[in-house]
């Protein structure tokens, strides 16, 4: 008779300089996750409100602060609670450690794939238990990209370009992909381009300006140092300027002289929207729109992939 032969255990370390991992998470029977408790309570606030409550034994062993290992529910549902005894229960397992492996490459910055609408789903709701979709949330544009990349759907690559570039300030190209990383460099350049040429032109309207009516050129250049000062306001994490709300204060100006100065194509270009998801985020407006721009573009010729092929 023939014996089935028992998986062999993965053993998944992440790695921060200078800090050993003080968290064991035992994800079913084959997967252990080697993790810090600092990067679990930073981006999940189930991990924040249980992983120190007052019953669970510290240390939980001579190497780990903290370990857990996965219960199943009736319902076929699983969690992690604080290591216990835990009954053995068949369940598809494999597909279900491959969604907490992302969930945690997501909160250390790390790549992960979604090959399948199942993996998302999944991702998001265990993403949701454990009170961690604002991470999730942040990176699943990089993550989907290399999926719109497989299966040529052009709508989802630019969508996914489109708001991996709109956090302006702090874009984060999670993508193992060198030819996707290049395509994102690229689109990411052409925006400073034009930011490049916008400043000009702006420039060179006060010189006109300031040359016909001087008080008028005083007032537009108080307005933008004011705006140029609320846009550091909002955006406080490390002092910087926010350009998607610098611009748009600008774009909003009713001075005098305002048209001559701000009226630009290239401004126009900037604060458009070329994503179709979720219309209420504007660029460099409250809620959500603060620091982003949703112009990135790639033309239909630059898709990455042969737009002749009718199967694949």
């Amino acid at each position: 008779m023939e014996t089935r032969k028992k998986p062999q255990k993965r053993v998944i370390k992440f790695s921060i300089p200078g800090m050993k991992p003080n968290v064991r998470l035992k994800v079913f029977d084959n997967v252990e996750f080697h993790v810090h408790k600092v990067l679990l309570q930073v981006h999940s606030r189930f991990f924040q409100k249980f992983l120190d409550s007052p019953e669970k034994k510290i240390p939980a062993s001579e190497d780990f602060a903290y370990e857990w290992a996965t219960i199943i529910e009736e319902d076929g549902s699983w969690h992690l609670v604080s290591a216990q005894s835990i009954p053995e229960k068949e369940l598809s397992k494999v597909r279900e450690e491959q969604t907490f492996e992302s969930l945690l490459r997501a909160m250390y910055g790390r790549p992960y794939l979604l090959e399948e609408v199942e993996d998302l789903l999944r991702l998001t709701d265990i993403a949701d238990y454990y009170c961690a979709l604002l991470v999730v949330s942040r990176t699943v544009e990089a993550a989907l990209m290399p999926a719109a990349y497989h299966l040529r759907n052009a709508t989802l690559f630019r969508e996914c370009l489109a708001f991996i570039l709109s956090q302006w300030s702090d874009i984060d190209v999670r993508l193992e992909s060198q030819q996707l990383i290049n395509i994102v460099h690229r689109s990411q350049e052409e925006i400073s381009l034009r930011m490049e040429k916008l400043n000009e032109e702006i420039l060179s309207n006060l010189q006109v300006l300031f040359e016909a009516n001087p008080e008028t050129h005083r007032a537009i250049w108080d307005y933008i140092r004011d705006a140029a000062t609320t846009a550091k306001i909002i955006f406080p994490p490390r002092g910087l300027l926010s350009l998607p709300t610098y611009y748009r204060k600008l774009y909003d100006c009713q001075l005098d002289g305002a048209n001559e100065v701000f009226s630009s194509f290239q401004l126009d270009e900037l604060l458009s929207k070329k994503s179709t998801f979720n219309q209420e985020l504007v660029a460099g407006m409250d809620q959500g729109g603060e620091d982003s721009f949703f112009c990135a573009m790639i033309s239909t010729g630059d898709l990455p992939w042969d737009l002749t092929e009718e199967d694949w």
